[in-house]
This record gives C-alpha cells, sequence and structure tokens, in this order.
C-alpha cells in the first residue's frame, strides 16, 4: 500500500527514504498528478501552539527567495500523523546528485571545485544582500545537481525547527541572539557567547571552502566523514576551528598543501581570510564571492594557456 501525504490539496507518494537530517526525516516522493519527484522534509512538532502563525512567517520570508543556487521551498504545511503527532511537511526541490558533505570523498579536477566554490559563495551573497544569515552552512547543507551544481538548502530550518519544537511552551522563544546550527562550524565568538551575524555564517563558508580545497574531515559516526576546518590539539585531538579559536590566545594556523600556481594561492588567501578569528576583519560574501569569480577566471585563462602552448608542442 502506498503511503501518501497530502500538502496543501496535492498528494504525494513517499518512494524512498532519503535519510535522516539535522532538523528532520527526508523522504522522495512523487506528485501524483504531474508523476514529479520532490524531496520531502518532516519536522515534529513538539507543542502546536502558535505553529501556524511560525510557519506563515517563516514561508513569507522564503517567498520571496528565488537564486539558481538555492533549493526551491514549492510548500509547507503542518498535520497529524498516524500517531496523532503534529508534522511540519515541506516539500521541496529534489536533488539527486546528494550532498557535497558526501561527494568530497572522491577526487575530482580543480575546474569543479572551484565551481562549487564560486557557486556557494553567489548564493551565501545572495542571502545577506536579503538581510538574511543562513545560521547552518555546512557541507552537508549544499546539494548537488545531476549537472554537478550545487543548492544550499536547510534556509533557516535551525531557527524554524526550534520554534516548532518549544512554541507555546515555558521556553525561551527563539530570537536572533539564540544560537543554533552544528558547533563544528561556528565561528569563534559563537562559542562566546555572541549573536549570528553575516561574518559567523562568512566562517562557516570558510569551512566548505576549506573542506574542497583540502579535503579536510573528522569521523563522526562509523563510515562517517564530516568536512570542514579542523585543526589536532595535543590534550583533545581533532576539534574544529573555531573551537580551537575561541579557547586560545594564539593564532591557531590551518595546514594548506603547497600552492602550484596562482589559483591554488588565490583560493587560500581568501580560505585563509574568511577562517580569521577576528570577526571585524573577515571579508563580506560579496568580497569572497567577487575573488573567487576572478580567480576562476585565472584558472580558465592557464588553461586556455596549456591547451594552446600543447599545440606547438
Amino acid at each position: 500500500m502506498e503511503d501518501v501525504i497530502f500538502v496543501r490539496q496535492r498528494a504525494y507518494v513517499k518512494t524512498r527514504f532519503v535519510g535522516r537530517g539535522t532538523f528532520g526525516k527526508i523522504y522522495l516522493v512523487r506528485d501524483t498528478e504531474e508523476k514529479y519527484l520532490y524531496a520531502l522534509k518532516q519536522i515534529n512538532i513538539e507543542n502546536h501552539s502558535h505553529a501556524s502563525a511560525i510557519k506563515t512567517e517563516f514561508l513569507a520570508m522564503l517567498a520571496s527567495l528565488r537564486h539558481r543556487h538555492i533549493i526551491h521551498l514549492f510548500s509547507c504545511a503542518i498535520s497529524k500523523s498516524s500517531k496523532s503527532q503534529l508534522v511540519a511537511n515541506f516539500i521541496m526541490e529534489y536533488c539527486p546528485g546528494g550532498t557535497l558533505n558526501d561527494r568530497l570523498s572522491i577526487p575530482n579536477s580543480k575546474v569543479l571545485d572551484l565551481k562549487w566554490m564560486v557557486q556557494i559563495a553567489d548564493a551565501v551573497t545572495f542571502l545577506h544582500q536579503k538581510e538574511i544569515v543562513h545560521r547552518d552552512l555546512k557541507a552537508d547543507n549544499v546539494l548537488l545537481t545531476v549537472s554537478n551544481n550545487v543548492k544550499i538548502c536547510d534556509l533557516g530550518l535551525a531557527s524554524f525547527s526550534i520554534h516548532l519544537r518549544h512554541c507555546g511552551s515555558s521556553s525561551k522563544s527563539l530570537g536572533p541572539d539564540q544560537v543554533v546550527g552544528t558547533p563544528c562550524f561556528w565561528s569563534p565568538e559563537l562559542f562566546n557567547g555572541c549573536r549570528h551575524q553575516k561574518s559567523s555564517d562568512v566562517f562557516a563558508l570558510g569551512h566548505i571552502l576549506y573542506a574542497i580545497k583540502e579535503r579536510c574531515y573528522i569521523k563522526r559516526k562509523p563510515m562517517k566523514r564530516l568536512y570542514g576546518a579542523f585543526i589536532t590539539t595535543i590534550d583533545r585531538g581533532a576539534i574544529s576551528l573555531g573551537q580551537a579559536q575561541s579557547k586560545s590566545s594564539q593564532p591557531c594556523n590551518l595546514a594548506f598543501a603547497p600552492d602550484k600556481n596562482v589559483v591554488d594561492r588565490g583560493i587560500r588567501n581568501i580560505t585563509a581570510a574568511v577562517l580569521a578569528y577576528d570577526a571585524e576583519s573577515r571579508p563580506k560574501s560579496e568580497q569572497v564571492y567577487q575573488h573567487l569569480k576572478l580567480t576562476a577566471r585565472m584558472l580558465v585563462t592557464i588553461i586556455r594557456d596549456n591547451s594552446q602552448q600543447s599545440l606547438y608542442l
């Protein structure tokens, strides 16, 4: 018997379980009318008080977001499961390429690496221009299309899920000062009690850039690699750069592979800049994007020149 779920009067059939994300379960679903495939994310709601108002506010924010490198949210509705559990259902764009975090275990060309970097920085710049802070940027929240383009996902779900789990309870309502997201990718100021800002998003972007360039990871679960910027300490082993920076008065230097050309140097320089301890000294996302675009043009020039030279060898 097919498992059918209704979201805003449209029927979707669950075809398979994709995985468990930070904020809920994810399924691949098919629209029963048009037969299109979508991703369904379901988040349990512990207390339904004010849930509809929060959902409306959240969707109003997402309605203004249309970007080629951000996952599109088609619909959202709150329903009851078979166990009378309230559930928030998100119908989203489906990306069959999986997560960037999983893909980083496979070596690929520098052209593709830089393409990903440019596209991710483009999406973050778009969000920041809209005065939106993602608050949970990481390689696991970057999805890949069949053509190897990236799409940032889980936009706002860090705060939204906490709202839904605790709205109407005695716990403090989530505000702009409350820290959410994944601690492994926090900037040092978040560990020290500061609020999420664009600069903390930029630091998390640095984790992704470093992960793409250096393929650095720690192991969290059996067979699970978590890619980002990590350093090895004497007393605690491998920990995140932000955590190390928050506990040290000395600079925490990341290891980079030797530069082979001006492209490597350009990527290293911008990655080191966005992972700076001081939030004020980090470049803006727009500056990161423009720097990476310029670096990509340099790579294209190098490849073209090398191709032309080979014709005369």
